[in-house]
């Protein structure tokens, strides 16, 4: 009998089951706080989840392992990315157009918190020679760069000059994104985003597929592993550790997905309440509907449900305090109660009323 292994990573709890292909039903299942402080992030449940199943069912008969994942939308939102060197690229006489354009944006990541990046332009009107390359990317990594982006104008009709700079960060070991790679769109500033996004969140999906494909395996099961990306399909490690921002709203992506296996729906809004946050999501005509992802107030070239999250879930708390009428906070994982609010438990003072004179 074959069993196919589900990993949902939510922001509170990470949970799998086993999914017997033969009979259509789930053998068994598990459920871990998410790993959030392990100091392999919430690869570690995905771990911890997958082993128990392997030991209840029978490592042999599992043949695929498939795992939603937080950790790309998370890196972004808290700022746990890598400093990019990102390289711009163009030729004459659209130097000014392509410096600004590659080179030029500030990428906001979320409230008070912008990408953190080196840049290097390069005029390539006559072409790039290996050695400018490798010079480039060293200065990159000696000014401090983790992790290169590259974008040229024009790149998707040739892309030469971006596997160049490629080729030459790959020698040095530094995990690296072009432009091209991610989308075939023309707009460059547009890719230049995306391709910085990527590179910036390379270094922490490099270590989580490190730690899944390693536990995997560790559990005796030889299957592939997968992970669900924000359109609704799926990529292997490989993949993951390529374009990991493919797989933004992951988590919410195999929530529609499984709204959609579970029966016919045509025309509907599927809301998701987890413990952190809710997630909706439209279908129409028995399809999701996609659109770009959009990071602060940047679009990027990677499609994805068209889902809005909404910090507001199980785990929220309730406050009353004077002026506001009401504030929510956010909670994750099952820590305790959150802190008094600063002025708590001290006593106000009484007012007095105005004498007779």
């Amino acid at each position: 009998m074959s069993v196919r292994v589900g990993v949902d990573v939510g922001g509170t709890f990470t949970k799998a089951i086993a999914f017997d292909t033969a009979q259509s039903t789930v053998i068994a299942d598990a459920i871990v706080p998410t790993t959030h402080d392990h100091v392999d992030g919430v690869a570690a449940g995905v771990v911890e989840v997958v082993s128990r199943l392997a030991a209840e069912v029978g490592p042999e008969r599992v043949e695929l392992v498939t795992h939603s994942t937080t950790q790309a939308v998370n890196a972004l939102l808290e700022g746990d990315v890598a400093r990019v060197g990102m390289v711009g690229m163009g030729r004459s006489p659209d130097l000014r157009k392509a410096r600004k354009r590659t080179i030029g944006p500030r990428i906001e990541l979320s409230e008070g918190r912008t990408l953190d990046m080196l840049t290097e332009f390069l005029d390539v009107t006559h072409g790039l020679s290996p050695e400018t390359a490798e010079t480039v990317v060293g200065r990159l990594r000696s000014a401090g760069a983790e992790a290169i982006a590259v974008a040229e104008a024009f790149a998707p009709d040739d892309v030469t000059n971006e596997a160049s700079i490629r080729d030459a960060a790959i020698e040095i070991g530094l995990p690296v994104t072009t432009s091209a790679e991610l989308t075939g769109l023309y707009g460059l500033e547009l890719r230049s985003v995306t391709a910085a996004l990527n590179a910036s969140i390379l270094p922490i999906a490099l270590r989580t597929a490190e730690v899944v494909g390693a536990g995997v395996a560790g559990a005796g099961i030889a299957s592939p592993v997968m992970v669900m990306r924000g359109d609704g399909g799926a990529t292997d490690l490989s993949g993951f550790r390529r374009a990991p921002a493919r797989t933004l709203y992951s988590g919410p992506a195999a929530s529609v997905a499984g709204a959609l296996r579970s029966g016919r729906i045509e025309d509907a809004v599927i809301v998701e309440v987890g413990g952190t946050s809710t997630n909706v999501a439209p279908i129409r005509r028995g399809r999701p509907a996609l659109s770009y992802v959009q990071i602060a107030s940047h679009a990027t070239a990677i499609r994805a449900l068209d889902v809005r999250v909404l910090g507001v879930a199980g785990g929220s708390m309730l406050r009353s305090r004077r002026g506001p009428p009401a504030r929510l906070r956010r909670r994750r994982g099952p820590r305790g109660p959150l802190p008094p609010p600063p002025g708590a438990g001290r006593r106000r003072p009484r007012r007095r009323r105005p004498s007779a004179a």
